[in-house]
């Protein structure tokens, strides 16, 4: 599953143009994450979006190649921003909000 999503990241991130260090960054999140925390297969997808934004916002604080609305629409509407933003606040405390990490 991790393969599956893992991909699906790097094919959005390669669409979007966005610096390589997004996809990299968002996976190192993503696994921390699952290192912790016992996340749904339906919900792996919502996880990687919401490591996806906090990488984007880390690495292209101006660019909005990757705002919510965009990975909303990516993943088809099958989640909702006020989700994606709850995921986005469970990721940073899970990892005790510590995201600085070299890439």
């Amino acid at each position: 599953m991790r393969r599956i999503v893992a991909t699906w990241m790097l094919e959005l991130c390669e669409q979007r143009k966005c610096q390589e260090e997004v996809f990299v960054l968002a996976l190192n999140y993503m696994d921390r994450h699952l290192r912790r925390k016992i996340v749904p297969k339906t919900s792996l997808q919502l996880l990687a979006s919401a490591c996806l934004l906090l990488a984007s916002k880390l690495r292209e604080p101006s660019c909005k190649s990757l705002s919510a609305d965009v990975l909303v629409y990516f993943t088809d509407d099958s989640i909702t921003k006020y989700e994606l933003i709850n995921w986005e606040l469970l990721v940073l405390n899970t990892l005790k909000w510590d995201i600085s990490v070299v890439t």
